[in-house]
């Protein structure tokens, strides 16, 4: 509630909900689809901690400062290596 200067949790459950909502809208209208339905996705990402970002004095962050868990770096190459080497036996 601090980080956006709200007084009371009827506030910050209004703001949760409009983001919500817009995060809904963004999803249906470029991609048409439903944001509970993740399925078409390869990979899904919470941008909400780029919100965090916003007006603390922190540049805002880029691919470059992605770091990526070593355990799901590994599961995603053999997913990968796996998935393509059955495509080349067919």
């Amino acid at each position: 509630m601090r980080e956006n200067n709200l007084e009371d949790h009827s506030e910050a459950e209004q703001l949760v909900s409009q983001k919500g909502k817009a995060r809904k809208g963004f999803l249906a209208r470029y991609y048409g689809m439903r944001c509970e339905d993740a399925s078409p996705c390869d990979l899904v990402v919470d941008a909400y901690i780029l919100d965090k970002f916003k007006g603390k004095g922190i540049s805002d962050p880029s691919v470059k400062d992605i770091a990526v868990n070593p355990i799901l770096l590994e599961v995603a190459q053999k997913k990968l290596a796996e998935t393509f080497e059955t495509q080349k036996d067919l």
